[in-house]
């Protein structure tokens, strides 16, 4: 990573079997219900990962970059 890239990683424990969580992961249909409004993936190597998000949930990711920015 250069320094003017940035990244955001979040960690969260779930009580699930590790299958399930990737296939919440990698299935559109289950990302559609968790994530976003429209959602494709493959999980595949080589596969793809496309979301589009509603307008608030990008304008919440806009104002945590600022409040981590400003910290």
């Amino acid at each position: 990573m250069t320094d003017t890239e940035e990244s955001v990683s979040l960690v969260r424990t779930i009580k699930a079997a590790p299958q399930k969580v990737f296939a919440a992961w990698v299935d559109g249909a289950q990302l559609q219900r968790w994530l976003a409004p429209i959602a494709q993936a493959d999980g595949r190597p080589g596969g793809h990962f496309r979301l589009e998000a509603h307008s608030a949930w990008v304008e919440a990711l806009k104002q945590l970059h600022s409040l981590l920015a400003a910290s």
